[in-house]
């Protein structure tokens, strides 16, 4: 059950943007980050900052002509440029893909849909194949570590040839069958694109070159991968690779960031696709994923690059508010009190704090899908004294029939979490944690969220209701006095108050 309000601040159309050049720097900083960071809000741009090295090898600085490799086959790709030819009604999404390559085993079973949703049920040609055959072959892992690294990179790119890739899959049955799990295959790009060539007569850069890129102005587009810029893949979570390019491969070209910030514009204003294949592809699975997006904080995100160039796009199609991270570095990961950051998700924290204001709050009950943004919540450290943490309080809703765990939503992004003590048989009604993310604090969350309990409190029958309270914790003092409750019992650190309903 979902229970719903609406704030009392009204939508927000103006973000503070004081700090978030100081915000975005405490990221550059953390992370020793090399690229462009890109924030839109209503067809204005708020930031478009450059960071790093293009070349750190070389010491050579990032520019605003600094130019990323991108490939023009990449999984995104393919997938947008199939959906354009169903808007234009070329194809169509429950066609069995036998009808344009008959040559490839199965090909009767699974339809363009299950590609581009990633329910095909193909063997994995990459993963399943050619890293197989590396792990076993004694020539490859006795190269020096950093050459063996690059090795295993460029394979996939070295042997993702339709042919090739036939000759490997073709003799393997289905991984299950299609449409009945949504498990990508490395191979469903390939076939993609395959497609795409066959229906249009077009190779995919072709295609996207005539169809997305000239259309848009992206004047920046040169197919190739000479350029002066060099990429760093990730290895072992915590250190860089140099990435050069030096093998042959097809579909890749080089693009600047201004270029980038084109597209990420056409793709928040919802172009070049139908208006019923958007709401197609914008559709998510009980993973929160769609065919074009996946879900991160409140944002429709995706991504493309080539090896160690990475493009993260970033977009709410409500707000009309987007940004990316452009880098010719893949994100190194550090664990900390066991969750995974990256510079990405902190970007995505410094986004998610100036632009998330209570505009379309809801309380939600704990359940599969918020469940792990629930533990991700956070206090400032001054406030561990005060509150259970996020953590600890999901555990004592899992643990304890009679203590009820909610979620606050702004819209897809979770600000807070509120425990209830609903005991009807012993009248006990009380209100346990509230906890608003450090991110989101200060912005009239915590007022809306005792607001809630307490109209929540009195509909499951309670006529007076408790909370306790530190005594030092004046802010929350504030907030629930403001809301009725008066001080019942004060005892030497916290104080319980009440409120007669």
């Amino acid at each position: 059950m979902i229970l719903s309000f609406l704030s009392l601040r009204g939508v927000n159309s103006k973000f503070d943007t004081t700090n978030i050049k100081s915000l975005v720097q405490e990221v550059v900083d953390k992370w020793d980050y090399s690229g462009y960071f890109t924030l839109l809000s209503q067809g204005r741009r708020l930031v478009n900052e450059y960071y790093g090295f293009e070349n750190k090898d070389k010491s050579s600085k990032t520019t605003k002509d600094t130019r990323y490799l991108v490939d023009s086959q990449h999984s995104f790709f393919a997938r947008f440029s199939i959906l354009m030819e169903v808007s234009r009604k070329s194809i169509k999404l429950n066609e069995k893909i036998a009808k344009y390559i008959p040559e490839l085993r199965h090909s009767d079973k699974i339809t363009i849909k299950n590609l581009l949703k990633g329910e095909s049920g193909l063997f994995d040609y990459y993963h399943s194949h050619l890293m197989v055959q590396f792990e076993t072959d004694d020539e490859l892992k006795a190269l020096p570590e950093y050459d063996r690294v690059r090795k295993e990179h460029s394979i996939r790119y070295e042997n993702r040839n339709f042919h090739k890739v036939l000759r490997i899959i073709n003799d393997k049955e289905l991984e299950f069958e299609p449409g009945k799990d949504d498990e990508h295959s490395s191979t469903e790009s390939i076939i993609l694109n395959e497609l795409l060539t066959r229906v249009t007569g077009l190779t995919p850069f072709e295609y996207l070159k005539e169809n997305i890129f000239d259309s848009l102005g992206m004047d920046s587009v040169q197919y190739g991968s000479t350029i002066e810029t060099l990429s760093y893949i990730e290895h072992k979570d915590t250190e860089h690779v140099s990435t050069p390019v030096d093998f042959d491969v097809e579909g890749i070209f080089s693009i600047n960031n201004d270029d980038l910030e084109k597209l990420m514009t056409a793709l928040l204003n919802k172009q070049f696709l139908s208006e019923a294949v958007w709401k197609t592809a914008l559709k998510r699975n009980h993973h929160g994923n769609g065919i074009l997006f996946g879900s991160s904080r409140g944002f429709y995100s995706t991504g493309f690059g080539f090896l160690g160039y990475v493009v993260s796009l970033y977009l709410d199609f409500n707000k009309k508010v987007a940004y990316s991270c452009v880098s010719n570095e893949q994100p190194l990961i550090e664990l900390v009190d066991n969750n995974w950051n990256y510079y990405q998700k902190e970007f995505s924290s410094v986004v998610a704090a100036i632009m998330t204001f209570p505009e379309n709050t809801k309380m939600v009950k704990l359940d599969k899908k918020n469940f792990w943004s629930a533990l991700d919540i956070s206090i400032k450290p001054e406030q561990n004294k005060f509150v259970l943490n996020a953590k600890s309080s999901v555990a004592m809703g899992l643990f304890y029939k009679e203590q009820k765990v909610y979620v606050q939503m702004e819209g897809d992004i979770v600000v807070g979490l509120l425990v209830l003590e609903i005991d009807k048989k012993k009248e006990n009604y009380y209100i346990n944690v509230v906890i608003i993310d450090k991110k989101f604090q200060n912005k009239g969350f915590g007022k809306l969220m005792v607001k809630w309990a307490v109209e929540k409190l009195k509909e499951e029958g309670a006529t007076s209701l408790k909370i306790g309270v530190n005594r030092e914790n004046i802010a929350a003092k504030k907030v629930y006095m403001n809301a009725g409750f008066e001080p019942k019992s004060v005892y030497g650190g916290g104080m319980e108050l009440e409120m007669k309903l």
